[in-house]
């Protein structure tokens, strides 16, 4: 029989947690938020922006997709390639599956879920509102791009009914593509009045609806980068400010329950 001797020394674990950070991260509020949206209102790609700005994607990793998407004749994927991650999603241009991310920023921790806008996987979107506290609804500002994603056939309103059906109280409406439309403060007013006319039918009341003017591909109101000069009409918080104010607020309710 092989004798086995004591250890002298004391074991070390591999990877020694960090305790101070530890302490940091469970004294955080952490928000759970599901990403919605009609199919090519640029969800991927706005988590895909929020993901490599705050620091938490990895920026060869965001070379490396941004080469592959080129390669293939899709340039402007490579940010929705980081939430986009099968063969099926890439090929098709659309989120398949759920697809989650974790991210902290100095005040917050938070999931992301994204969730499909084709109605072709409604069910997977159901699954994923489930999960959230909180919905990012992602509208294309782009020229007749927000008609065609609420009117008629658009999973715009199928989706915000699914966040009021599971009792997502906070819906924070991010004004995607304005870069595409110069900014137009016009054409903000006008999408804000019409969605925040269907928000109120389904019972949603203003305070529970935030509005940001943002372009997840080029990142002006995501997170740090600043507004090009023509958006002089819009002073308030970023998308993340947003989210970060939100989890707070949500944290503190939590426990006072």
């Amino acid at each position: 029989i092989k004798a086995y001797k004591r250890a002298i020394q004391p074991t070390k674990p591999r990877n020694p947690i960090d305790v101070k950070e530890y302490i940091d991260t469970q004294a955080k509020p952490h928000l759970n938020f599901v990403v919605l949206g009609h199919v090519d209102a640029g969800k991927s790609t706005l988590m895909g922006r929020l993901l490599y700005d705050i620091g938490a994607g990895d920026k060869n990793k965001i070379r490396k997709l941004k080469k592959e998407s080129e390669q293939i004749g899709k340039g402007s994927f490579h940010l929705a390639w980081v939430m986009d991650q099968t063969t099926e999603e890439r090929e098709r241009g659309v989120t398949v599956s759920i697809c989650t991310s974790d991210f902290k920023t100095p005040s917050a921790n938070f999931t992301i879920v994204d969730a499909p806008g084709h109605r072709d996987f409604v069910p997977n979107a159901i699954a994923g509102v489930s999960q959230a506290d909180v919905a990012v609804l992602s509208v294309d500002c782009g020229t007749d791009a927000f008609e065609s994603g609420f009117n008629l056939d658009g999973q715009t309103k199928e989706h915000t009914l699914l966040a009021r059906s599971m009792d997502i109280s906070t819906i924070v409406v991010a004004m995607n593509k304005m870069d595409t439309v110069d900014w137009s403060a016009t054409r903000f007013f006008q999408i804000q009045d019409e969605l925040m006319d269907w928000f109120k039918k389904i019972g949603y009341k203003e305070d529970q609806i935030k509005w940001i003017p943002l372009s997840g591909f080029s990142g002006e109101g995501v997170y740090k980068i600043p507004y090009p000069e023509e958006q002089n009409w819009y002073d308030g918080p970023s998308l993340v400010e947003t989210l970060e104010a939100v989890a707070t607020k949500v944290n503190d309710e939590s426990r006072k329950e």
